[in-house]
């Protein structure tokens, strides 16, 4: 999971250099990042992506109902991948998947920490209304 952090921290920081080094080619419109280097430049087409395409891959009927979050909690088995965010864990679910959960509760979140990463956990989960990541109500 640290590995992962760190992965992600220099990726971040390599997309802020090179976005300080974009330059526009106004006359084919097509965008490219200029790496500065010695007297060459290497230049490297840049894919750019709208906005509309970004959040295509989340479409209305994933989104949880009020009715799926008043619903019975499911019961979930897995390995505790670890923390996401300060709000939510990823879990590798017993069929090989892997899934991110809401945590909202304090006990929920003790609970993880002192099981700790790459434990076996058996969870019981439930639908958040307007989400498509469920959230962790209780760890066994």
């Amino acid at each position: 999971m640290r590995k992962k952090l760190l992965a992600a921290a220099v990726l971040a920081v390599a997309v802020v250099l090179a976005a300080g080094c974009r330059k526009k080619d106004t006359s084919s419109g097509d965008s490219r990042i200029v790496i500065w280097g010695d007297e060459k430049a290497a230049e490297v087409p840049v894919t750019e992506t709208s906005e509309k395409e970004a959040t295509e891959a989340v479409h209305e009927e994933d989104l949880a109902t009020k009715k799926e979050e008043q619903a019975e909690p499911e019961k979930g088995k897995g390995t505790f991948d670890g923390w996401a965010d300060s709000g939510s864990v990823e879990i590798r679910m017993s069929d090989g998947s892997y899934q991110t959960f809401f945590v909202e509760s304090n006990e929920v979140r003790k609970a993880l920490n002192q099981k700790g990463e790459g434990s076996e956990i058996t969870f019981s989960h439930g639908a958040v209304e307007g989400q498509v990541n469920r959230k962790i109500i209780s760890v066994e």
